[in-house]
């Protein structure tokens, strides 16, 4: 993406609004705020939000519902996720080629509903 000079987003952080939490833990189906810098970007239509699973890179599972845009914080509602590692990413949706999808370095994890266990 870089290479063909599209700004993408860099995520620095995640606080899951349900659990309070900042150290990566996310709830399936809840609300996160994801902070970071050029969210701007993802107003374009082509930018996508997405988390990919860590035991299956092909999985991409994009984020429905994005609800406020600034430029250094998005609000989004996570879809249904199993529990597990995921990475967010951002998928390029492109007319006449394969849609291009970039991993970002840092995990967000998803535990076990304790009422399961």
């Amino acid at each position: 993406l870089e290479s063909r000079e599209i700004e993408i987003p860099v995520i620095t952080g995640a606080y899951d609004a349900l659990t309070k939490k900042k150290d990566g833990t996310i709830t399936s189906q809840g609300p996160i705020i994801v902070s970071g810098e050029h969210f701007d970007v993802l107003k374009s239509g082509n930018l996508r939000l997405c988390l990919a699973s860590a035991i299956d890179y092909n999985k991409v599972i994009e984020v429905p519902q994005i609800y406020k845009f600034v430029n250094n914080k998005v609000i989004v509602s996570l879809p249904f996720l199993l529990p597990g590692e995921y990475y967010p990413a951002v998928k390029l949706i492109r007319e006449d080629e394969e849609d291009c999808v970039y991993i970002f370095p840092v995990s967000w994890v998803v535990m076990q509903d304790r009422k399961q266990l």
